[in-house]
């Protein structure tokens, strides 16, 4: 009932489609560079799109580049292959188990964006 109050109140927040969805400013939110290994670049093919869904995948992509949710670009890389050659835990910072200790037994709670998904 809380959650529901709260989501009523501030309907306002939220965004219901792309056009609200808006970007953070990169002066505050620099783009991230990932450290990797010595590797040779390579491009693989692209996602192999049904021909009957062709016209509506399309329609989305373009929505969602009008939004600024999706950028273009000419990387060569997606995200699985790319793990294997990320340094790992460069950007991790390290929690010392002092600081952690002080979170023991607390209640935790999140709230999930419901309508961007996997979109960032």
């Amino acid at each position: 009932m809380l959650l529901d109050d709260f989501m009523c109140k501030q309907n306002e927040a939220f965004a219901w489609n792309d056009n609200e969805c808006g970007c953070f400013k990169k002066e505050f939110f620099p783009p991230i560079d990932f450290p990797v290994l010595l590797h040779t670049p390579w491009i693989q093919r692209n996602i192999l799109i049904l021909p009957g869904i062709y016209p509506k995948v399309c329609a989305v992509i373009k929505c969602k580049i009008a939004a600024g949710v999706y950028e273009p670009s000419n990387a060569s890389y997606s995200l699985e292959p790319l793990n294997a050659v990320t340094i790992q835990h460069s950007g991790v910072i390290l929690i010392p188990d002092h600081m952690a200790e002080q979170f023991a037994k607390c209640a935790c709670s999140a709230m999930l964006d419901l309508y961007m998904g996997y979109d960032k």
